[in-house]
């Protein structure tokens, strides 16, 4: 045994010890090089694995069916909300990661106390930023809740009941990193 590591080394052959070590090396050289990138000159949001970043904010969509306050208690769990949108921009970004087959419940609600929409993570409603299809909100049988529907090749909030079960989108603020190198 001693005889065959010591051709092994002399032949300039790696131990096979060293061999799990030098994969995990380049993988995480790779894998630095990858992060320096992205992060070169800006901004870097991270998010836990399976969700997407936009600006400052995280999004998971799901498909399972369950009411509006199923849908915020699942969100919560996942220490998010229901999502909440606030711009063009966003409501852009939101509907790429959607599937046109299903619909999926907004953090937006009719508060009968209130009288007024509001977003369940109390971010301020602003009735200016809107995606409302064409005749909503019309409060038709209790539609105290806001879904996303894909209608005529276009994705536009809806008032719904908030007891049906449709997917859902869940919001969380990512940790995010200022790099500038040249301050």
């Amino acid at each position: 045994m001693w005889l065959e590591e010591s051709q092994m080394k002399s032949k300039g052959a790696l131990h096979p010890q060293r061999i799990p070590w030098v994969c995990a090396v380049v993988s995480i050289s790779f894998l630095s090089a990858c992060f320096i990138s992205t992060c070169l000159g800006g901004t870097w949001t991270c998010c836990p694995v399976s969700w997407r970043a936009f600006q400052s904010n995280c999004y998971f969509p799901l498909n399972d069916n369950q009411t509006w306050h199923e849908s915020e208690r699942n969100c919560s769990g996942m220490s998010s909300h229901l999502v909440t949108i606030n711009t063009e921009a966003e409501q852009d970004f939101v509907t790429q990661l959607l599937d046109e087959q299903f619909s999926y419940f907004l953090g937006l609600s009719y508060e009968k106390v209130e009288g007024q929409w509001q977003w369940v993570d109390k971010t301020p409603f602003n009735p200016n930023v809107v995606f409302w299809k064409v005749g909503e909100p019309k409060d038709y049988m209790e539609e105290d809740c806001v879904v996303l529907v894909y209608d005529q090749d276009k994705w536009v909030w809806n008032d719904f009941p908030c007891h049906f079960e449709m997917g859902r989108i869940c919001k969380l603020p990512g940790a995010t990193f200022d790099w500038n190198p040249s301050k």
